[in-house]
């Protein structure tokens, strides 16, 4: 293949012919384009972007490609001087861009208009990227699997991004379940010019890569904060009066409350009843009276907050 092969042009061309021809595949070509599509499609579009920077650089300048035009037996004098220059019919449709239904990224068809969006959390802000465009069946699900695993470990860490991660997720699997809809790529025109000429490998499916399982922990521990969160504060929370009781009949000042300090106490429907003997048969045992429930020691399970207090009981249930 010849540097004009490169770049679809016919060693008659004109350097302005050769300057549009360049344009229009680099804007095809460059990786930038294709956001953060799968790694193949990746190289495929490197590999074809610096095949055609290396025909550019010869081709346009006069010098280099004289020396070229020479090493392959073309004179000088054969080039038709650029004003003069005529187009033979056709010539102009020799190379094109991939139309409605066919793939942008290999040409191939039938292929269908979709959206895939990775996303990137970090802490207050976040990072999105995306692939829109015609893709057939392989390329689409290959594109897809791979941002959706990036997105499925990366995407969580943000305060915008945790939420807004579920409707990229959503998003993608929509897309996804369009592409599984058409038929495996049939053929291709010769003279589409894309980044790679086959149909991307899909690779492996999504349950058989680690983004899934990364989320699903991600799922777990919030949920389970969640529960926590809600349980603690509410279901097992006792009154300031409970707790003076429990105390013995004390008022239920701060020092009433921290001399609960080591004691065993009954507990019913949630509720601190009644301090009791340390036989066994007790509820739990208060570890620790301080000031917020995150001071509690580790072996305290719960902790029981004290309405119109300052301080919190912290149990270690039996």
């Amino acid at each position: 293949m010849t540097l004009y092969d490169r770049l679809g042009v016919s060693p008659s061309a004109t350097a302005a012919e050769i300057r549009r021809a360049y344009q229009l595949r680099a804007q095809l070509l460059h990786p930038d384009r294709h956001g953060d599509s799968d790694p193949d499609i990746t190289a495929e579009a490197n590999r074809a972007m610096a095949s055609l920077n290396d025909a550019w650089a010869v081709l346009s300048d006069p010098a280099r490609r004289a020396a070229y035009d020479a090493s392959l037996g073309i004179r000088s004098d054969d080039r038709r001087a650029e004003q003069d220059y005529q187009r033979p019919a056709g010539e102009s449709e020799r190379r094109r861009m991939p139309g409605p239904g066919e793939c942008r990224l290999c040409g191939w068809a039938p292929a269908v208009h979709v959206a895939l969006r990775s996303e990137t959390g970090k802490v207050f802000w976040r990072t999105r990227r995306w692939t829109e465009g015609h893709l057939c069946r392989s390329c689409g699900l290959a594109t897809f699997r791979h941002m959706t695993n990036r997105t499925l470990y990366t995407g969580w860490w943000g305060v915008i991004s945790f939420f807004t991660n579920w409707l990229t997720i959503a998003r993608n699997i929509g897309a996804a379940a369009r592409l599984r809809r058409l038929p495996e790529p049939s053929g291709r025109d010769a003279n589409v010019l894309t980044p790679a000429t086959h149909p991307i490998d899909p690779g492996r499916p999504l349950p058989r890569r680690f983004g899934p399982y990364f989320a699903a922990m991600v799922l777990a521990l919030f949920v389970g904060a969640a529960l926590s969160s809600s349980q603690e504060p509410g279901d097992v929370a006792t009154s300031r009066s409970a707790a003076a009781s429990a105390a013995g009949g004390a008022t239920g000042t701060t020092s009433d409350l921290t001399a609960l300090n080591g004691r065993c106490v009954a507990i019913r429907g949630g509720r601190i009843t009644d301090v009791v003997a340390c036989n066994g048969n007790e509820d739990g045992r208060v570890v620790a009276v301080p000031l917020l429930a995150s001071n509690c020691p580790l072996r305290a399970n719960v902790y029981f907050e004290v309405s119109g207090s300052r301080r919190v009981l912290c149990v270690d249930l039996r």
